[in-house]
């Protein structure tokens, strides 16, 4: 079967385009179509497309689906380091002086690029913008243990994570505002600036990302219009929520490591690895009890309560160092409670 060569930003057209839109494609070859046919029916038509496949299992599937699209997209194949990796390929082919984001799975309403690009229009001091995003997909996730934000398909980005005022280095990081990474448009200038996004981390990566630019004074603003579609996958949800808080604490420390804090700022972060920590471990809790491992839910559960003094998690811990052996109806009682935590 043949493959599609890599394509590089010389062979392109000569008109330099205003936007360079950066596609991600990793095990994504039944949704790259419907992600590339969004992106073509914009508008906005002053774009390049940069797709860029990281060493994909999925590569001779991926390439056939991307055959209707090989004389308008840029494809860079390389091998498997991480979407970062893969996203800082794309940047660095970029042509355009404003990046936008879209993962190979998630897709845009049509009026998505004519809308963001008029903020930068009315406002030139503007450096990134994002938007809200609407669910959509298999949402089969296991969320016995978590309630209350589980992510559903026709809800939206910012209903379960909403954001609130100013963008700034201190409301990313205690999670006022969360940027929504395939409805985000940016100056190129300034995620090269910044450094562009650190390639060692597989997780959280975006978040780093988007620290490091507010921390460098660049205008961060969002509008809450949906202009997206973010597809939802398979899987456990508890599994995922703790793995990326997880990989938020290690984007904190690299951020203790690497930046100038104030000592505010300092403290602030220090405070959101506590929290973080303190929430893997209530999730880590809630796993154990729901499977009836109760000795190692009440370790979790202890550390966890070191941070969140919660009454509701001083009966359970009680409950279970007092009757060490619970009845089930007793582990369901109190596994709501900490659902509820």
């Amino acid at each position: 079967m043949a493959t599609i060569p890599t394509i590089n930003a010389a062979s392109c057209s000569a008109v330099t385009p205003l936007v360079s839109i950066i596609v991600p494609a990793y095990n994504c070859s039944s949704y790259i179509g419907e992600a590339l046919s969004s992106v073509f029916v914009q508008t906005f038509k002053n774009f390049e497309v940069i797709v860029v496949n990281g060493g994909s299992p999925d590569t001779q599937q991926l390439e056939t689906a991307l055959q209707p699209y090989r004389d308008s997209v840029v494809y860079i194949k390389q091998e498997n380091r991480g979407v970062a990796a893969d996203r800082n390929a794309g940047i660095r082919a970029a042509r355009g002086e404003y990046l936008a984001f879209l993962d190979g799975d998630d897709v845009w309403l049509p009026d998505y690029l004519a809308t963001q690009m008029r903020f930068f229009e009315t406002t030139p001091s503007l450096d990134m913008i994002y938007c809200d995003q609407v669910y959509f997909g298999d949402e089969s996730h296991d969320d016995s243990i978590y309630q209350g934000g589980a992510r559903r398909a026709g809800t939206t980005c910012m209903q379960g994570s909403p954001s609130r005022g100013a963008v700034t280095f201190e409301s990313l990081l205690t999670g006022r505002c969360n940027i929504v990474t395939s409805s985000t448009v940016a100056r190129r200038r300034v995620i090269v600036e910044c450094g562009m996004f650190e390639e060692e981390m597989f997780r959280a990566e975006d978040i780093h990302m988007w620290l490091r630019v507010a921390y460098s004074g660049s205008q961060i603003t969002y509008h809450k219009a949906v202009l997206g579609r973010h597809r939802l996958h398979p899987g456990s949800l508890a599994t995922q929520i703790l793995k990326s808080n997880e990989a938020v604490v290690d984007a904190l420390q690299r951020l203790q490591r690497s930046l100038s804090l104030t000592p505010s700022r300092s403290r602030l972060v220090k405070r959101q690895i506590e929290r973080f920590r303190a929430m893997t471990e209530l999730y880590r809790g809630k796993m154990h009890l729901s499977a009836g491992e109760f000795d190692k839910a009440k370790d979790s559960l202890a550390f966890a309560n070191t941070f969140f003094h919660s009454p509701k998690l001083y009966i359970v811990l009680t409950g279970l160092r007092v009757v060490p052996r619970l009845t089930r109806i007793g582990s369901q009682a109190w596994l709501e409670l900490v659902r509820k935590s």
